[in-house]
C-alpha cells in the first residue's frame, strides 16, 4: 500500500478526533444517521448529576441551560463534541470521557442523575445505574433517522461502522465488496454486520475510534487484513 490507508468513517467525527486520525490515515466521512431534535415542553428539576453522551442531546435543552438550568448540577459528558457544546453553553463537565464505558467507571456507585439522550442509545449508562444505587431519570431529546447514503466502498481501504442502525443505513442501497475490511465500534455493531453477511475485521475491546484505527494499521502492517 502506497501512502496512508484511506478509511471511511460512517459518521461525522469531532474536529479533535479527525485531526488525530489524519496523522495516521486519510479520513473520509459519510452521514448515515441524521439527528432530529425533540421539543421539550418543560425541563425536569435538576438532579445531582446531568449526563450527556452526544451534542445532539443538548440542542433542545440549550435554551433552558442558557437561562440557568443545570448551573448547580454536576455534569458528565461523553466525547469531545458533547464537552465542547457544554463549554459553549458555559458549563464545564466534571467528568469527561471518550465513551460511555469509561464514563461509568468514573461515576460514584450512589447518586441521582438526569440523562439527556437520544431514543436510539446503548444501554451502558442505564445498565450501570441499575446495578448500583442510582435514581435515574431519562429525558429523550432527539432521535436519528437513516439517510441511506450512496457509497462506493471501492474508494476506501476500510470502512468503520458505529451502531446497528448505522450499519443498516449505510448498507441499504450499497453492495458490500468481498474482502473489504469492515471495522465495528463494538459487539452489537459487529453482530449487525454479521447479520448482513459481513465478518468484521476488528472489534476493539473499548469503543474508541482511535484504538480501532490503530488496531487496523497494526493488522495491515502484519499482513492480516481479512
Amino acid at each position: 500500500m502506497i501512502g496512508k490507508p484511506h478509511i471511511l468513517y460512517t459518521k461525522v467525527l469531532s474536529d479533535h478526533r479527525r485531526s488525530l486520525l489524519e496523522q495516521m490515515v486519510e479520513v473520509s466521512e459519510v452521514i448515515a444517521l441524521d439527528p432530529v431534535t425533540l421539543p421539550i415542553a418543560d425541563m425536569p428539576e435538576v438532579e445531582e448529576w446531568v449526563i450527556v453522551t452526544s451534542p445532539h442531546a443538548l440542542e433542545s435543552a440549550q435554551e433552558y441551560i442558557q437561562r440557568g438550568w443545570g448551573k448547580d448540577a454536576r455534569w458528565a459528558a461523553v466525547g469531545f463534541r458533547a464537552k465542547d457544546k457544554l463549554e459553549e453553553l458555559g458549563i464545564e463537565a466534571e467528568i469527561k470521557a471518550d465513551n460511555a464505558r469509561a464514563l461509568v467507571d468514573r461515576l460514584p456507585k450512589v447518586g441521582s442523575a438526569l440523562y439527556l439522550c437520544g431514543k436510539d442509545r446503548t444501554s451502558t449508562i442505564e445498565d450501570f445505574m441499575g446495578s448500583y444505587e442510582w435514581d435515574l431519570e431519562i429525558l429523550e431529546t432527539y432521535w436519528t433517522q437513516p439517510t441511506h447514503p450512496q457509497v462506493d466502498f471501492n474508494q476506501y481501504d476500510a470502512v468503520v461502522f458505529f451502531s446497528p442502525r448505522n450499519v443498516s443505513s449505510v448498507l441499504k442501497h450499497n453492495d458490500w465488496p468481498s474482502h473489504k475490511p469492515a471495522i465495528a465500534i463494538g459487539p452489537t455493531t459487529a453482530q449487525a454486520l454479521r447479520d448482513h453477511g459481513i465478518e468484521p475485521m476488528i472489534v476493539p475491546d473499548s469503543p474508541d475510534v482511535l484504538l480501532l484505527t490503530q488496531q487496523y494499521l497494526e493488522q495491515i502492517e502484519n499482513g492480516t487484513t481479512e
